[in-house]
């Protein structure tokens, strides 16, 4: 996905720079020959395309892929009702994300980016989904900030995915 806009560039060029070839072929003296064959090279740039698409296209057809989808329905069945799940990758939060937002699977838990708690804006649309959450906004590190969010919401379960706190932070949020 993160390749699209610089494919949509490069077939753009592609097609300017075939147009242009063709058209410095039609001004050269024996272009008559060339003008009688347009078609043939009109179809053959279309069915390359086509050949490799219909070649290619059951190897890499992952829609029935669900891989993602079951690893985030396992992270949020393992956690109890209105939990805070910390995650630092990608892999983790997107599914999380979908699940709770757009299917609205267990939407009472709430999925965070770690990386992105010193982020206000982050924070303010947090604050905008879970109106309830009480967010600290202006804290120092990532740290305090969790500190902080598990003293304005301590009935709320809080749990990670490869989060490094420092163990004075960890001594806190770990129940004794």
């Amino acid at each position: 996905g993160y390749l699209l806009p610089s494919l949509l560039a490069l077939t753009i060029l592609a097609i300017f720079g075939t147009s242009a070839l063709f058209e410095s072929l039609l001004q050269l003296p024996r272009a008559t020959n060339l003008r009688r064959y347009w078609p043939i090279w009109a179809s053959l740039l279309l069915i390359l395309p086509a050949f490799q698409l219909t070649r290619n296209f059951p190897a890499n057809d992952h829609s029935h892929n669900s891989r993602a989808y079951q690893y985030g329905k396992q992270i949020l069945d393992s956690v109890p009702a209105n939990s805070v799940i910390l995650a630092t990758e990608d892999n983790t939060l997107l599914p999380l994300w979908y699940l709770t937002l757009v299917e609205k699977y267990r939407a009472d838990v709430v999925p965070l980016a770690w990386t992105a708690l010193d982020n206000l804006d982050y924070l303010r649309q947090v604050k905008l989904h879970h109106p309830t959450l009480k967010i600290p906004f202006g804290t120092p590190t990532k740290s305090k900030w969790l500190e902080t969010f598990h003293q304005l919401n301590p009935e709320l379960p809080i749990f990670t995915q490869y989060v490094n706190f420092s163990p004075n932070t960890e001594s806190k949020l770990v129940p004794q």
